[in-house]
């Protein structure tokens, strides 16, 4: 085996890592669809995401490190599209708004990298310890997991319901019965009703 695959090349990790990614969406989408609530996939994958990535700094140099790094790609990868779902449940008018909040969230991605480097700066160049910041905040993200989870409140909020009615894709002839019905209702409607003029059509009884 050559030796760049023994130290792990870069661009060939991140390559296998975004594909896991990939994957990873897929699996959460069809554990959803068979009816696996949304909370517990979330659950799963942030306790996945902090144990792998606080075994990632812990442990020494090696393949294991490495690979657990990769799997952390496949933990992390449901996390956003699903917190994005159950945030956005229930909010009826404010949901442009909430998802406006949620997707300006994203700019973390360019905070705490620059934690992490004052971190390791400050340890001398320790990227163990600066690498540090990743599990906390994988920690927090677990924490509201946790929390809707142990709720009952919170679980009949989040969790979504499946209908037993089955929907009917209307068809176009279907949707030109209906607007005919309605503009004939609507015109019956508008109609002003005959008002009696106090006249009567029965004739008078002659005397």
């Amino acid at each position: 085996m050559p030796s760049r695959y023994a130290l792990g090349d870069a661009f060939d990790l991140r390559c296998i890592g975004q594909g896991i990614f990939a994957f990873a969406r897929f699996v959460a989408a069809g554990l959803c669809y068979i009816g696996v609530p949304p909370r517990l996939i979330l659950f799963v994958c942030t306790i996945g995401c902090v144990l792998g990535s606080a075994l990632t700094i812990t442990l020494p140099n090696g393949r294991a490190p490495v690979a657990l790094g990769i799997l952390v790609f496949f933990f992390e990868a449901p996390i956003f599209p699903t917190l994005f779902a159950i945030t956005l449940r229930g909010m009826g008018g404010r949901t442009r708004l909430v998802s406006t909040g949620l997707v300006m969230a994203l700019c973390g991605g360019g905070i705490w990298p620059s934690v992490a480097y004052a971190i390791e700066t400050h340890q001398g160049g320790n990227a163990r310890v600066s690498m540090s910041v990743v599990p906390v905040l994988y920690g927090a993200c677990a924490l509201y997991a946790l929390m809707i989870n142990a709720s009952g409140t919170l679980r009949r909020w989040v969790d979504p319901f499946r209908s037993n009615h089955t929907p009917q894709h209307p068809t176009f002839s279907s949707l030109t019965t209906f607007r005919m019905e309605k503009g004939s209702q609507e015109q019956v409607e508008t109609t002003p009703q005959t008002q009696n003029s106090g006249f009567s059509n029965r004739s008078t009884p002659v005397s």
